[in-house]
């Protein structure tokens, strides 16, 4: 397809190129500047792919960390993701350190996050679309009683949490330099962004 789309193009140009030798203007400065414009429209027409690689991407999630929040009198940490991808199931997963303290006290953990990953055009942002806690891992403890509390905590695995937000496109782009790809998906090689 961009073969003949070039190649139309490029007729296009030799027709103009005859028109103007016709009527005795400088052809060659002419030519290498109508050839230059015919490669610019053909690229044009074709979408930009940038693939990122696990790496790369991880790089970028670590943007938004470390991520604090406040709940039910606790404060909770979220630390140190690291993130999979599956492009046979456009699966993602991320492993990220859970720190929760009360009144003191600590609860450290290792969670491990899967689910879909969606490009949320409308608001600018890459989360894991129907997320759900896979594996729970216990660090440190001197927030629970016991470690049968703790136990009593795994009973989370396999529910499903809210919407996980891992790239916000909007920290990304700067009036100079817009970045907002038109769809995202995992290849093999990586997260591809098509702009």
């Amino acid at each position: 397809m961009y073969f003949n789309r070039f190649f139309c193009v490029v007729c296009y140009c030799v027709k103009i190129v005859v028109r103007i030798k016709n009527k005795g203007m400088h052809v060659k400065k002419l030519w290498s500047v109508i050839a230059f414009v015919g490669l610019l429209i053909s690229y044009s027409s074709h979408a930009l792919v940038i693939t990122l690689s696990e790496k790369q991407v991880n790089d970028l999630v670590m943007l938004r960390f470390p991520i604090t929040e406040s709940y039910m009198d606790s404060k909770v940490t979220l630390s140190q993701p690291v993130i999979d991808l599956n492009a046979q199931g456009q699966l993602i997963q991320v492993r990220v350190n859970v720190k929760t303290q009360y009144q003191g006290k600590m609860l450290l953990a290792s969670c491990t996050i899967e689910g879909e990953i969606d490009f949320d055009r409308d608001n600018k942002e890459l989360h894991i679309k129907k997320p759900k806690l896979i594996d729970l891992q216990l660090i440190e403890n001197t927030l629970l009683a016991s470690n049968e509390a703790f136990e009593h905590v795994k009973g989370l695995i396999g529910q499903s949490l809210p919407v996980v937000v891992l790239i916000d496109f909007n920290q990304l782009s700067t009036d100079f330099l817009p970045l907002l790809p038109q769809d995202i998906d995992i290849a093999p090689s990586g997260l591809q962004l098509h702009f």
